[in-house]
């Protein structure tokens, strides 16, 4: 009985030698997707899939990019897209200034 519980420790060595290395990568590639971020680049290009206009710049909150966009009409849309999903979560135009003439 000796013999076949050394066999099976044996075996079971190989095999976490063998395995052990795919193991691990494969964890690590599950810990890089979950904690993967989009770049500002990425956020621009969400952004000017749901506004028509100019870039003005772009600021890294916590969770999300906003990025303040210039439409041709003249109005200022702030979009927030998240940074770990790359999807727009709101999308708000500020209010027009008045000016005094």
């Amino acid at each position: 009985m000796s013999k076949i519980n050394t066999v099976i420790a044996i075996a079971a060595a190989i095999a976490a030698l063998v395995l052990g290395p795919s193991v691990a990568m494969a964890q690590q590639s599950d810990d890089k997707k979950q904690n993967k971020t989009i770049n500002q680049a990425q956020a621009i290009q969400q952004a000017r899939q749901r506004v028509d206009g100019r870039v003005l710049r772009v600021d890294q909150k916590n969770q999300h990019y906003r990025v303040k966009m210039l439409q041709k009409s003249g109005r200022v849309v702030n979009v927030d897209v998240n940074r770990h999903t790359g999807r727009v979560v709101q999308q708000t135009p500020q209010p027009k200034i008045k000016k005094d003439n």
